[in-house]
Order: C-alpha cells, then sequence, then structure tokens
C-alpha cells in the first residue's frame, strides 16, 4: 500500500487555496517545511512574514512565524517557486 505522502507528491498545488486543502495534506505538506525571509532568502530566525517552502518540491505559500509556530492565511494561494 502506498504511504500517504507518495500520493500527493504528484498534486499540482498552485493556485489552491491553502483553506480548500484537507487537514492531512496540509500536515504533510509542513512536515519538511521551511520557513524563509523573503528579503534575505536565509530562514527565519524569529517572527514575521515570510515564504513558506512546503515539503512538496516545488510549491510554497506566503505565511508568517509567530511565536516559533507557522501561520498560513486560509485565503493564500499556493504557487510554484520554479517561476
Amino acid at each position: 500500500m502506498k504511504k500517504q505522502y507518495e500520493t500527493i507528491t504528484n498534486k499540482n498545488y498552485a493556485g489552491m487555496k491553502w483553506g480548500k486543502l484537507p487537514e492531512n495534506e496540509k500536515t504533510e505538506l509542513l512536515s519538511g517545511a521551511n520557513a524563509v525571509d523573503g528579503r534575505t532568502g536565509n530562514n527565519m530566525m524569529g517572527d514575521g512574514e515570510c515564504t513558506i517552502d512546503l515539503s512538496v518540491y516545488p510549491f510554497s505559500v506566503h505565511g508568517k512565524v509567530v511565536g516559533g509556530e507557522v501561520m498560513i492565511n486560509d485565503d493564500a494561494a499556493i504557487y510554484s517557486s520554479e517561476g
């Protein structure tokens, strides 16, 4: 039987709204995600607005870090970070 993450890695998330995803997909997408400072390209060192590079390359979404936790607005659109 295929593991769940193998199934979602083939999905095209570009243009999807974060809030429309099932909770299990959100959890998987965030499992290996990195919060990146859009100004420097470095990993976030504190709280603030950022780009969340999701665990399924090449997708990203706009979010923020608050108290060490990643927060993503339900209206945030997932996009391809390949351009």
